[in-house]
């Protein structure tokens, strides 16, 4: 719950930021543009201010922004309104009183390189500031838009907490009454089992609902993955003694939260010795950073599904367990794949 609280806020606040961050950037754009284009009008025109001093007399001497000349040069198709910047140099021809001489009229373009510098750099600065400013408001609208969620997830982890606790109290009650039930002369048999099979559905979802929720925090430590399944299927082992078991195990260790990847181990082997077939086998396998669990069961029927909560092929399970194993295996970066037929089924984890 927490992840996901925490991925929904920063969702929020990047979508939001990133949308006024183009905008401010866009403005910004334009108006650098738009201003720019006033700067070369106002170049062009001290050029046309220049050029008609000239002609009424007023004396002038070439400088080092500014000069001109009297040149010889056939234009074809004149325009009052030519100029041109050729990098260095800002340039307008102006008719002269003679036919084909013109008035060329040249300045630098060092003063307008520095106003189009001390723009950019004031435009920068203020859409820095812009973008702390609404960085600051979009940080506190994600908060305050999500702090009724956050109220509803706490208080529903607190609830999911208090129940599984209460959770647990009934169900070592269950368990210890059938134990004694198991001593009592002459009770049901068939009552008696279908006892144990709903005792275990209880104690198995008790576990798989203490895991989901401890999959808030999940401290990594370096787990010896061979020691895990051998301790899972010694103990199946024991309950299933008509199931063959072969494993085929090398040494691998892999930095993991230990319980969390138990609980998967447990839900998957399970599951390769509840829905087997006499005298079927299961059989686990390693191979550098997969794992392989396969089984000689029914197989299953629709793969597609199996990870949907609620969802179930045999009457004897609740339809979590599988559910709940693909959510520690995504916590924990875990692929599972799982391939079936009537001849059994091989879930395949790989660690990243």
């Amino acid at each position: 719950m927490l992840n996901e609280e925490r991925s929904a806020f920063w969702k929020f606040f990047l979508t939001y930021f990133i949308s006024v961050a183009l905008l401010i950037l866009s403005l910004g754009y334009f108006y650098f543009l738009q201003t720019s284009t006033a700067l070369l009008k106002f170049e062009h025109f001290s050029l046309i201010e220049y050029a008609k001093e000239i002609k009424m007399g007023e004396s002038h001497k070439n400088t080092q922004d500014i000069s001109y000349e009297v040149v010889q040069k056939n234009i074809d198709n004149f325009s009052i309104r030519n100029f041109s910047h050729n990098g260095t140099l800002f340039t307008k021809f102006i008719p002269h009183n003679q036919k084909n001489l013109y008035l060329k009229i040249s300045k630098s373009d060092t003063a307008y390189n520095r106003k189009v510098k001390s723009l950019q750099i004031k435009i920068i600065l203020a859409q820095l500031a812009l973008l702390l400013f609404f960085a600051s408001i979009s940080w506190f609208l994600a908060h305050k838009a999500l702090k009724p969620l956050q109220r509803s997830i706490n208080l529903l982890d607190s609830f999911s907490k208090d129940l599984i606790h209460d959770l647990n109290t009934p169900a070592t009650s269950i368990r210890l009454n059938i134990e004694l039930l198991k001593t009592t002369p002459n009770i049901n048999q068939k009552i008696l089992t279908r006892l144990v099979k709903s005792s275990d559905q209880i104690s198995s979802l008790h576990t798989n609902l203490t895991s989901l929720l401890q999959n808030r925090v999940f401290i990594a430590t370096n787990v010896n993955v061979s020691r895990c399944i051998e301790d899972i299927l010694s103990t199946y082992e024991t309950l299933y003694p008509h199931i063959k078991v072969k494993h085929h195990i090398r040494r691998l260790k892999v930095d993991i939260n230990e319980e969390a990847f138990r609980q998967i181990l447990s839900n998957l082997i399970s599951n390769a010795f509840k829905y087997n077939k006499r005298d079927g086998f299961v059989e686990v396998i390693s191979e550098n950073s997969t794992l392989i669990i396969r089984d000689g069961g029914v197989g299953i029927k629709d793969t597609t599904k199996i990870f949907t909560r609620g969802y179930k092929e045999n009457e004897n399970g609740i339809g979590i367990g599988l559910d709940i194993t693909k959510r520690l295996c995504d916590a924990l970066q875990i692929e599972i794949d799982v391939i079936s037929d009537p001849e059994g089924t091989t879930f395949t984890l790989h660690f990243n």
